[in-house]
């Protein structure tokens, strides 16, 4: 059958006995067909305005509704909009007009139901794509129309199960409301920061529930771990979170993680745009320890084919020395470009390493007034705690400059600047020396920044790239 594509969908499989009906009515009883088709789409219609506006459309009548600027947008299709009227027309003309109607027409009426159903389907991030409509309908004279029931109360019905039913989001709820509830967490540790913006409501109820299973399981797990910890002296946990949003022309500001955790569980539907910026520093909040979780998946695969919308994403996982960057501007993901120009990319904030390293070997006989003249400038520029465990590794490898040290620093221009010197010490036997460089820097502020070092063709050069 056409229709068996929703059949398990969530919230559409609701709409599914209805579609069903009109098609199996269509050949016998096409009349009837077509006004099982109008209810259906009917239907659709106010769920679309009730994803649109977040509420129900009350007297508006399915003309109305069609009419609407916010459906309109929504559907960003003239092609699904003549869809719906042609449905709607045809439907009247069953349901008023005694004259029979042919099977061809209802056929057609529901070839377009099925466009409408699956194109909605796909805009609300159900499915990625559908079936072709078959016009090889079976008849069946023993089918009957379906019971009367008001298209807006199934309309809500549809948008409730899209909002909660068969979403993690119920399970987050009850998370939140029992933080004392025993819980096991692994040690490996995560790094992320990131920022997500949308300057407008986003079109599809479900973008929103991917938003908040993401950030509530931050928030939660890190008040969870504080719970369990807050005896010990240090806790494994660091969350820091902004919400800004947009509610009747008024910018309102929530950090605090209860305060936070509640305006995205409750209250992220209602807002007409927003901005949610969070750190999350500890153990990693999924059991298989894997990158595929993160939110930036979820924006790959689903809601950066459907919605416009900012955002930045810098992390790194300890346990398996993975890092990942990503940058999305109005919905569409930003290639990454490395540069040598640490003017064009360095930003002013805490660029931090979990360790770098830079050999320099060359005959250190013949030019020991080289290796003392970098040694020299290693001690400048290293930081004051890691030089005992610099010179110690310098006894049996001298031309370990920086042997995998911590070398934070709150702009770029001061490791090129390092290297600069470097640079000018080694000119005279450049040709002689074997180089290799390690490591990398994370700029974890807004707008977020990753660097390295390496060979380049003028010397020892800090690479990288602001998101």
């Amino acid at each position: 059958m056409n229709f068996d594509f929703i059949k398990d969908l969530d919230g559409l499989k609701y709409a599914y006995e209805y579609c069903n009906n009109a098609e199996e009515l269509a050949l016998s009883k096409p009349d009837l067909s077509m006004i099982s088709s109008r209810k259906s789409a009917e239907m659709l219609a106010k769920l679309i305005y009730l994803n649109t506006y977040s509420e129900e459309s009350g007297p508006l009548t399915f003309a109305n509704i069609l009419n609407d600027d916010g459906v309109k947008k929504y559907l960003g299709s003239s092609k699904i909009l003549d869809a719906f009227h042609f449905i709607r027309k045809k439907g009247n003309i069953a349901a008023h007009e005694l004259n029979p109607v042919s099977s061809d027409t209802a056929v057609s009426v529901l070839s377009r139901l099925h466009y409408i159903v699956g194109e909605a389907a796909k805009k609300m991030g159900l499915i990625k794509n559908y079936p072709e409509f078959r016009e090889d309908i079976k008849s069946n004279d023993d089918v009957k129309p379906l019971e009367n029931e008001a298209t807006g109360m199934m309309a809500k019905k549809i948008y409730d199960d899209l909002v909660i039913a068969n979403h993690k989001l119920d399970m987050l709820k009850s998370d939140f409301e029992e933080l004392n509830n025993p819980w096991h967490y692994i040690s490996n540790t995560v790094e992320l920061f990131d920022r997500l913006q949308f300057e407008e409501k986003p079109k599809n109820i479900l973008t929103i529930k991917k938003i908040q299973e993401y950030y509530e399981l931050l928030g939660i797990r890190a008040m969870q771990c504080e719970l369990h910890t807050k005896d010990d002296e240090y806790s494994p946990v660091s969350f820091m979170c902004e919400l800004k949003y947009n509610k009747d022309g008024i910018l309102y500001k929530v950090t605090g993680t209860r305060d936070f955790l509640f305006e995205l569980i409750y209250n992220l539907q209602d807002f007409d745009g927003f901005e949610i910026y969070t750190e999350y520093i500890g153990p990693s909040p999924w059991d298989d320890r894997e990158f595929s979780k993160m939110f930036y998946k979820t924006i790959e695969e689903d809601i950066g084919e459907t919605e416009k919308f900012n955002y930045r994403l810098i992390a790194y996982y300890h346990g398996h020395g993975q890092a990942r960057c990503h940058k999305y501007i109005d919905g569409k993901k930003i290639d990454l470009l490395w540069t040598d120009d640490v003017e064009h990319f360095d930003s002013r904030g805490l660029w931090y390493t979990t360790g770098v390293s830079l050999r320099i070997d060359f005959d250190f006989g013949a030019h020991p007034d080289i290796l003392a003249a970098l040694q020299d400038i290693t001690r400048e520029y290293m930081p004051e705690d890691e030089l005992d465990y610099i010179e110690s590794c310098w006894m049996n490898n001298p031309g370990q400059l920086v042997p995998g040290v911590q070398f934070v620093v709150y702009t770029m221009k001061y490791v090129q600047k390092f290297l600069d010197e470097v640079n000018a010490v080694i000119k005279p036997i450049a040709d002689e020396c074997q180089i290799l460089s390690y490591g990398e820097w994370w700029l974890i502020e807004f707008p977020f920044g990753k660097a390295t070092w390496d060979l380049t063709d003028d010397g020892l050069k800090v690479i990288g790239y602001t998101l």
